[in-house]
């Protein structure tokens, strides 16, 4: 080697290699082939660039759009949409792809990773089995790996990258038929953002031109800032104690009831009540409709109030409900900090309730979303979009009896979702979405249950539904047994039988590292047999899925979820019972076909479908399954106080 190389190496500081970088194929690293690294663990990104290989075709040009998360620290996924363009303007490929990366191996000096592009699928056009080591030495990142093919990476590849701290990097690399060189830079523009560019500045296939590439990378999963505006209250602050003197239990007078729900009250919650049990213990009941990003923000407001008292009980035990059903229960010491958390349960027998905030007997709830109907990458265009509107007013009466009503509002749709375009029959029309009667029940803590009686629209039709769910649970919540029954009449079309639905589902939380796994069989919608197999990675108050679907007849069809909060995280303080929101658990989904029918790549919008109302028992009365004794043990002391959790309490304790 060169001494001014050796010279050179010895004066860049020794900095280390930096995980993320996108390459232009759809998954981290340099070029075009896959390194060893991986996105960081929580960590989204979307990338997109005008990259192509030539691959022998007369190409003009290319566009690439990827979406990659990595929900465990040795797992990448991403899915990329690729389009191509003859020299003539027409689109000769539209593929959607998939992709797989993990690292069983992951050292200061070595990385080791194996991995698939675009692994499943009727379309697949840019397979790549794969297995490939970085080693790191200083600034300089040197990768070696071998595939299988059958379309890309069909034999060895490689490549070098120099980086330059954390921001830049100088790149080349081998496909095993050219070699192609670049630049990168990027910058972090906060603690959760950082944008990147990339550029492919040389390549020995000269009928490769220039490309470049923008890449957005989103850290997900930290905890929150506390909520401290809403609960600021006028009150004095407590005398304090002389200095000989310790603070002592004492019994809550009402005065002093009456000042704790007028204080939680004024932060917004509803449907106070404030007493005393036999222990000497103060007993908040409460319900929280203000609060919405995640259930636990509302016991954060509670014992925020609390602590300001200065009151100095025997301990605390607050009651979550919801329109009237038991939801959860915490039990706090004299400071307030929390030592045992169970299932909600009734009125607390024993309990000698002292005041109430004065709340009218029926609440209501505006509620705004979009309601995005999408395809991807089909023979009709890249992305194909139909956007409504859609409000919805629930009434509650309490007791769990309530009733809602919810429209659309048509809005934006692109040209194959308009009248004779390809997407026609899924057009999101103005009118009637659905209208139900719902009684949502707990006659045990560990049972779940909620009736729903009205119509909805499914399709494009309009079906009169008889419904119910039915939850058991384990104490902590980790596994959780859930039947859906209905029946539908549709009433648009005349001499049509009903149809019945029958699923079982079995979830298991793993709290530890925030992911659940379900399994579903039965009977869906339109009478399709088949299962279903949902993994869902919780970051934070994002909730990103995948899921699995197959039919008794073999057919298969996979995808993305993703599911957040689509309102001010301190919402609007409810005004006579009433409160206007967004969606807080807002849902999208995109999949792809893996096997259809007679092995063609046939779009079925309509596979095993298992409709929902817009007030259902996990979304809505579980919060996304996150109201449960385990996961709020798991997340109190980072999303309530810095305190531990000493126990979840068995249900009925």
């Amino acid at each position: 080697m060169p001494r001014w190389v050796i010279a050179a190496l010895l004066l860049v500081p020794m900095t280390a290699a930096a995980d993320g970088w996108m390459s232009f194929q759809g998954q981290t690293g340099l070029i075009t082939v896959p390194d060893a690294g991986l996105l960081e663990a929580e960590e989204v990104v979307m990338h997109a660039n005008n990259d192509f290989v030539s691959e022998g075709r007369d190409l003009d040009r290319a566009s690439n759009y990827v979406l990659g998360y990595a929900p465990l620290p040795f797992v990448e996924l991403s899915g990329r949409v690729l389009t191509n363009y003859n020299a003539n303007g027409r689109r000769t490929r539209n593929d959607l792809s998939g992709n797989i990366k993990l690292r069983p191996l992951d050292t200061e000096y070595l990385d080791f990773a194996v991995g698939l592009q675009d692994f499943a699928g009727d379309a697949q056009q840019v397979e790549a089995r794969y297995a490939v080591a970085t080693g790191h030495l200083g600034p300089l990142d040197v990768t070696l790996g071998y595939g299988d093919g059958p379309d890309r990476l069909t034999s060895e590849f490689g490549g070098l990258a120099w980086n330059i701290g954390n921001w830049g990097r100088v790149v080349a690399d081998y496909d095993g038929e050219f070699v192609r060189a670049g630049l990168g830079a990027r910058y972090q523009f906060s603690d959760r953002g950082m944008v990147a560019l990339s550029t492919k500045l040389y390549s020995e296939d000269d009928r490769e031109d220039f490309a470049a590439g923008l890449s957005l990378r989103f850290a997900f999963g930290k905890s929150p800032a506390p909520i401290s505006g809403p609960v600021q209250h006028a009150s004095p602050a407590p005398a304090p104690a002389a200095a000989s003197e310790a603070p002592s239990a004492s019994p809550l007078t009402a005065d002093q009831a009456s000042r704790v729900a007028d204080q939680l009250a004024a932060a917004g919650l509803s449907d106070v009540s404030v007493g005393r049990d036999e222990e000497a213990r103060v007993i908040v009941q409460f319900e929280n409709r203000r609060f919405l990003h995640n259930h636990l923000d509302g016991y954060q407001v509670v014992r925020d109030v609390l602590r300001r008292t200065g009151l100095q009980p025997e301990g605390w035990a607050l009651f979550e409900q919801r329109n009237g059903v038991p939801r959860s229960a915490v039990l706090l010491d004299e400071n307030a900090n929390a030592r045992r958390i169970a299932w909600g349960s009734d009125d607390p027998a024993g309990v000698d309730w002292l005041a109430e905030s004065a709340s009218p007997a029926i609440g209501a709830e505006l509620r705004l979303e979009p309601v995005l109907d999408s395809a991807t990458a089909t023979d009709f265009g890249v992305f194909d979009y139909d956007v409504a509107l859609q409000s919805s007013l629930r009434l509650m009466f309490g007791s769990g009896l309530s009733a809602h009503v919810a429209g659309l509002v048509e809005g934006a749709r692109s040209d194959s979702y308009r009248d004779g375009g390809a997407f026609a029959g899924r057009q999101q029309d103005s009118g009637l979405d659905e209208a139900f009667a719902q009684w949502t029940h707990r006659p045990v803590s560990s049972y779940l249950g909620q009736l729903s009686l009205g119509i909805q629209r499914i399709g494009q039709d309009d079906h009169s539904v008889i419904d119910y769910e039915a939850l058991l649970h384990s104490p902590t919540g980790r596994h959780q047994v859930h039947a859906h029954l209905a029946r539908y009449q549709n009433e648009d079309v005349s001499g049509l039988e009903a149809q019945d639905l029958a699923i079982g589902s079995y979830r298991f939380w793993w709290w530890e590292q925030d992911l659940s796994l379900s399994f579903s069989y039965g009977q869906f919608f339109g009478e399709d047999r088949g299962g279903r197999v949902i993994l869902r990675r919780y970051i934070g108050d994002v909730i990103v899925g995948l899921f699995y679907l197959r039919d008794e007849d073999d057919q298969q069809f996979g995808g993305l979820s993703v599911s957040l909060p689509l309102t001010p995280r301190v919402g609007m303080k409810p005004w006579n019972g009433v409160t206007v929101t967004g969606q807080p658990r807002w849902q999208y989904s995109t999949g792809t076909v893996i096997d259809g029918p007679g092995n063609r790549n046939v779009l079925r919008p309509d596979f095993l479908v298992e409709p929902t109302q817009n007030y259902n028992l996990r979304r809505d009365f579980l919060d996304s399954d996150r109201a449960l004794p385990g996961h709020m043990r798991q997340h109190w002391r980072d999303r309530v106080g810095a305190d531990e959790v000493w126990e979840v309490a068995q249900p009925g304790r």
